[in-house]
């Protein structure tokens, strides 16, 4: 069975506190359409993949653990309401893992080109880096929201 990535790449054109405002995150990149399974990255930033969530190795991500964003994007709150109609049909565990990390957290990681080789989170790193050559994005807004699918 795979263990999928999903979530969002969203952004803000808010500044300071007014980012922490309902509707101040609109998602720009679905994660999911990128990202096909867990790797090594997704191991290292946010703790997701089959082996973290089944115990069988010990990877704190460095990203892991935070939650959904207290103020999330239309779309993540839309994917959230499927995911909870889903469990209460069907009950809790194939998705998981809810966490966040801004771009300026991510970026500052010691070594990340090089964690990036090989995976699919180079391209969304990429993308990410031609929102932030964009005057309106610096890179506190722009934020990782992520989740797995099992």
């Amino acid at each position: 069975m795979p263990f999928w990535i999903e979530g969002w790449v969203e952004i803000s054109r808010f500044t300071g506190e007014e980012k922490q405002e309902e509707n101040a995150w609109s998602g720009a990149i679905n994660l999911s359409t990128i990202i096909d399974v867990s790797d090594h990255v997704s191991e290292q930033l946010f703790g997701l993949s089959k082996r973290c969530v089944a115990g069988e190795v010990d990877i704190e991500g460095i990203f892991a653990t935070r939650g959904s964003p207290p103020n999330p994007s239309n779309e993540v709150l839309a994917e959230l309401k499927v995911i909870a109609k889903h469990e209460c049909q069907y009950g809790p565990g194939e998705c998981g893992g809810y966490t966040y990390a801004l771009w300026s957290e991510v970026k500052n990681i010691p070594n990340l080109d090089e964690m990036l080789k090989d995976s699919d989170w180079n391209t969304v790193a990429n993308l990410v880096l031609q929102l932030e050559k964009d005057h309106r994005f610096s890179d506190d807004q722009i934020r990782l929201v992520v989740w797995f699918n099992w």
